[in-house]
């Protein structure tokens, strides 16, 4: 059962290209058109290129990470794509998960996710 609409394009900014490989499989088996960068330097330039319906962002990643990417989008280039922040680490007390939404993503989650759970938040982040 495809979860995507046709041509759903989604930019998926990770640095562990093992990890990259497996959330764009996902979303390409759940219908949506995939561009892959291997930090938010590289996401950038992508964007520039192509544009997209969401992001789907990790965190810590080298040459420029996740919160410099999503002032970069937000402050600079003044862009509005949902951001599916995907980080494995959040602390308990709730204030790292603050501290991303305000940067401007739109939805945070923790890694490990499964395939069902990443096609849901990307659902529900593209719902807005």
């Amino acid at each position: 059962m495809s979860t995507a609409t046709p041509n759903t394009r989604v930019l998926v900014a990770e640095d562990d290209a093992m990890v990259r490989r497996l959330l764009a499989t996902i979303l390409e088996r759940g219908g949506y058109e995939v561009v892959q960068a291997g930090d938010g330097s590289e996401a950038l330039r992508r964007l520039d290129g192509q544009p997209v319906d969401a992001i789907v962002l990790d965190l810590l990643m080298p040459v420029m990470d996740g919160l410099r990417f999503l002032h970069e989008l937000r402050e600079v280039r003044g862009l509005e794509v949902p951001v599916l922040v995907l980080t494995a680490s959040l602390n308990a007390s709730g204030d790292d998960e603050r501290r991303i939404l305000e940067a401007g993503a739109d939805r945070v989650a923790r890694k490990p996710v499964t395939a069902p759970q990443l096609l849901e938040l990307l659902q529900q982040t593209l719902a807005g």
